[in-house]
């Protein structure tokens, strides 16, 4: 099997949330080595599972992938998207780790927990590598992302009203 390295692979920050979460992480029982099951995004073969592990030489990371273009060493979009989702894992571990660490004492709830979370999955979409956030736009995304807005039913029948489509004619009316 023929690798690639992370430094071959195309750019990381344009893997989109939807590839990342076709990505699975596994961790082997037997050897405790994490690797990713990496579904097809081609629905004809309805999910094609493909395996993309790391392999660690010479302070490089490796990647090999059990698709057909990843048996030949090209950098197949199933390791992109493995190490974005890699990438993801590792910021909601430090998130977790820092909300567990913190001076004080804090009492650490599911919704705070939940927050960190969706705010590092945040700084691995946006790339925080070409684009600076600062902390408060990485928080207002990420809330918008966990609560999306109720919109009152009176306001939505209201405006199903005012935006009905009309019958075209030329006669007035």
């Amino acid at each position: 099997m023929t690798t690639t390295t992370i430094q071959q692979l195309a750019k990381i920050e344009t893997v989109t949330r939807t590839q990342v979460e076709l990505c699975e992480r596994i961790v082997d029982n037997a050897t405790g080595q994490a690797f990713y099951s990496v579904r097809s995004e081609d629905y004809a073969n309805n999910y094609t599972e493909y395996t993309v592990k790391a392999i660690k030489a010479a302070g490089n990371y490796f990647l090999t992938c059990s698709c057909a273009a990843g048996l030949r060493g090209i950098a197949c979009k199933h390791k992109v998207w493995a190490a974005a989702a890699a990438q993801v894992h590792k910021s909601e571990v430090k998130a977790l780790a820092m909300a567990r660490t913190d001076a004080a004492p804090v009492a650490v709830d599911a919704a705070t927990v939940a927050l960190e979370m969706e705010k590092a999955k945040v700084r691995a979409a946006c790339g925080t590598q070409e684009a600076k956030q600062d902390d408060a736009t990485i928080t207002r995304v990420a809330l918008a992302t966990l609560h999306p807005r109720a919109i009152p039913a009176a306001d939505v029948e209201r405006d199903a009203r005012r935006y009905r489509g009309h019958d075209f004619t030329l006669l007035r009316r």
